[in-house]
């Protein structure tokens, strides 16, 4: 198995449980013009200062055919699914938010961070992976918009030209010893 997630390779898909109760993967949503996967938690605080940004974007890229799907990998005791929908609930946001208590999701894509992003376009080929923006702690004085940039011209068809970014937030922390390669090559 290839350690990254290599732009043109397809997704990996999966079946992860959203905070709605219902149980979701990247290849029901073939009728889309693209999917964002983005992995995301309620702790961190580059994924929360980037929240308000990502709502209007995926508002706004929802109504061209996109669908933006949240992941959350964390580890972390405090981080639990009640917290989840909660955040959910609260802030109506315009994704759906999937945990991935195994962390073999965030493995198979090798997210490096929260929040670190994935487009895929309607083939479900990798066409961008890393930031959002240039400055995720304060997403109103952002001058890179990288996500946006690469949904703009991945739905206009145009070559994307910044097609990799380093995310930049707070490191994913996978546990080795939970996952085997061979229980990878199945999911």
């Amino acid at each position: 198995m290839k350690a990254l997630l290599e732009i043109g390779d397809i997704a990996p898909d999966f079946s992860l449980v959203g905070t709605d109760g219902l149980i979701y993967g990247i290849n029901q949503f073939k009728g889309h013009r693209a999917v964002v996967v983005f992995f995301t938690c309620n702790l961190c605080p580059y994924a929360r200062g980037i929240e308000g940004y990502l709502k209007k974007l995926a508002n706004e890229f929802h109504k061209k055919g996109v669908v933006f799907l949240g992941i959350n990998s964390s580890n972390e005791g405090l981080d639990t699914f009640e917290q989840m929908t909660a955040l959910m609930e609260e802030n109506h946001f315009p994704w759906k938010y999937l945990q991935d208590p195994s962390q073999r999701i965030a493995k198979k894509y090798n997210a490096l961070a929260t929040p670190h992003f994935f487009l895929f376009d309607h083939h479900r080929m990798l066409v961008y992976s890393g930031r959002a923006l240039d400055n995720p702690l304060q997403s109103d004085e952002t001058g890179k918009e990288y996500l946006k940039d690469a949904l703009d011209e991945l739905l206009d068809l145009r070559p994307i030209r910044v097609s990799e970014t380093a995310p930049v937030g707070s490191a994913i922390r996978i546990e080795e010893s939970e996952i085997s390669e061979k229980e990878l090559a199945f999911i």
